[in-house]
């Protein structure tokens, strides 16, 4: 029989761990951290899931903004048409005749 197929349950834990090592630039200890798959791929999904919420939260504040630019646009074009509409219903406007003149214009 080969012991490597009979392996306990906690040998099989130690494989399925991640060891960092974090190595100083001056003189100090180095630090040991040892995490386990279950939990690196927990902080992997994580992190998508923060990624994909602050992408959605961007995109939704790029398209309110952009709205807001083009309702601004529209109410400027809106009154710039308003005021033609008046210049023009000024100058098509009739001349009306003075109830006092003789001549009916």
């Amino acid at each position: 029989m080969k012991p490597d197929l009979f392996c306990s349950r906690a040998d099989s834990v130690k494989n399925d761990s991640y060891t960092f090592l974090i190595i100083p630039r001056r003189k100090s200890s180095v630090k040991k951290i040892t995490l386990s798959g279950r939990l690196l791929g927990a902080f992997a999904v994580s992190a998508v899931i923060v990624l994909a919420v602050f992408s959605a939260v961007t995109l939704d504040y790029v398209i309110i903004k952009r709205d807001r630019a083009e309702v601004l646009s529209l109410r400027e074009l809106t009154e710039v048409q308003e005021n033609q509409i008046a210049t023009l219903s000024e100058k098509n406007r009739p001349v009306r005749a003075d109830p006092g003149d003789p001549s009916g214009l």
